[in-house]
């Protein structure tokens, strides 16, 4: 049986064994009138996926959205990385626009997702 994965902080003491990098909730009016909360990070190294750890990540996101700000999230996806687009629309994530990510002379599609909070 699965543990349920633990939510805290990071401490530098993790740095060698971080399961997933800190998720950020940024206060932000940008998808819609509706959306207040941009979710700016939530990345999961391989080793570690598909052991709910992303998904505890971003219910405690949206739980944080929720008090906070009560809007859904919000957030921006590379427009390639099926995996994470396929993992936001299992949670009712849907693609609301797209916006670009300029990276030197690069310029990379990434779709805005909403989520369906309230």
């Amino acid at each position: 049986m699965r543990q349920k994965p633990v939510i805290r902080k990071a401490i530098p003491a993790d740095a060698e064994n971080l399961a997933a990098l800190a998720i950020q909730v940024w206060l932000h009016n940008y998808a819609t009138s509706r959306s207040t909360t941009q979710l700016p990070t939530l990345y999961v190294q391989e080793p570690f996926t598909h052991a709910g750890i992303g998904s505890a990540l971003l219910a405690e996101a949206e739980a944080l959205s929720a008090q906070r700000a009560h809007g859904p999230l919000w957030l921006a996806v590379n427009a390639t990385n099926s995996r994470a687009i396929k993992f936001y629309a299992k949670h009712g994530y849907g693609n609301i626009g797209v916006t670009y990510f300029v990276f030197g002379d690069g310029k990379h599609e990434n779709f805005v997702l909403l989520g369906e909070g309230a």
